[in-house]
């Protein structure tokens, strides 16, 4: 597995200890799993029709959403991806090019 982002912290600081936070978010999954089980039963059929049972008692909207709330974060979205796109190929194409120089 690539390590590639732990390696990176480790190196650019030594005092931190990147692993701590596996054991944390480990320990967070183990409560959630139990505040599930606990509330919605033990198997996921259980699950599923404790939720399908919730959202049916859920009130329906009167109003509308207001759109610029729907779409705002979705064209802000749509902004990066062609961002992180346009990036992408920037760093393939030098990558390419430095390799046809050497």
């Amino acid at each position: 597995m690539n390590h590639w982002l732990y390696e990176r912290i480790s190196e650019n600081d030594g005092d931190r200890k990147p692993s701590f936070s596996v054991q944390a978010t480990h320990n967070w999954f183990r409560a959630l799993s139990f505040e599930i089980q606990n509330s919605h039963g033990k198997t996921n059929e259980e699950q599923i029709a404790s939720c399908r049972e919730f959202y049916r008692n859920v009130p329906k909207l009167k109003t509308q959403p207001v759109l610029g709330d729907i779409f705002e974060p979705l064209f802000f979205s749509v902004i990066n991806l062609a961002i992180i796109r346009a990036r992408s190929f920037l760093i393939s194409s030098r990558s390419l090019a430095s390799s046809s120089l050497s």
